[in-house]
């Protein structure tokens, strides 16, 4: 089911926002992703 979503950027820090270089801000939320994706994994393994 590939429904779109919009997921609202609440999680953003402020060091993102201010970050202007696209790249940067892109490695950055990359980043953020990737580690609440292994925290819920973490969380899902341990019941």
């Amino acid at each position: 089911d590939l429904t779109e979503e919009i997921v609202p950027y609440t999680f953003i820090d402020e060091r993102i926002k201010r970050e202007s270089n696209l790249e940067k801000k892109e490695s950055l939320l990359s980043d953020v992703c990737f580690k609440t994706i292994n925290t819920l994994r973490k969380e899902r393994s341990q019941g």
